[in-house]
C-alpha cells in the first residue's frame, strides 16, 4: 500500500476552479458545487481531490499553435535567393536603398539618411546655422 500524497493549496485551487467551471457549464447544481468546494478546501490528500472531480470531464485540449504557412516562407526565401543571384554582389546595397526609399516615401520621422532634418532646420543654441544670415537665407544682398 502506498502512502497518500498530501494536497497543496495550488491543487485545491485548481480543483475549485474546475468545479466552478462545471457549475457554469450546468454540470453541477449550486448545492452540489457548494458541498464539493467545501470538501476541496478541507481535503488533505490528493486522492480526496480526485474523487471530487472524478465524474466531471477533463479540461478541453489546448488549441494548436499557429505557425506561418511553410509555402509562404519558402516562396519568400526562393524569391530572395533569385533576386540576390540576379543582382549579384550589390544586392545588400539594393536592400538598404529600398528600405531608405520606402521610409522616405512614407514620410516618417527619421526617414532616409538625413533622419528627417535638412540644413534649414539646424539650430545651434538659438542661433542660425553658419552661413545663413537673412530671413530668406541670402547673404550680401543690398
Amino acid at each position: 500500500m502506498t502512502t497518500p500524497v498530501r494536497a497543496s493549496d495550488t491543487e485545491r485551487d485548481q480543483v475549485a476552479a474546475r468545479l466552478r467551471d462545471a457549475v457554469g457549464e450546468g454540470r453541477l447544481t449550486l448545492t452540489e458545487a457548494d458541498e464539493r468546494l467545501s470538501a476541496a478546501y478541507a481535503a488533505v490528500h490528493r486522492d480526496d481531490l480526485d474523487t471530487l472531480v472524478a465524474d466531471l470531464p477533463g479540461p478541453p485540449p489546448a488549441p494548436p499553435r499557429r505557425r506561418p504557412p511553410i509555402g509562404a516562407v519558402a516562396a519568400f526565401a526562393v524569391a530572395f535567393a533569385v533576386v540576390g543571384w540576379v543582382a549579384g554582389p550589390p544586392f545588400p546595397l539594393l536592400v538598404v536603398l529600398a528600405f531608405v526609399l520606402v521610409r522616405r516615401r512614407a514620410g516618417k520621422p527619421g526617414s532616409a539618411l538625413g533622419f528627417g532634418h535638412g540644413p534649414h532646420r539646424r539650430v545651434l543654441r538659438g542661433r542660425r546655422a553658419p552661413g545663413r544670415t537673412g530671413a530668406l537665407g541670402h547673404r550680401g544682398r543690398p
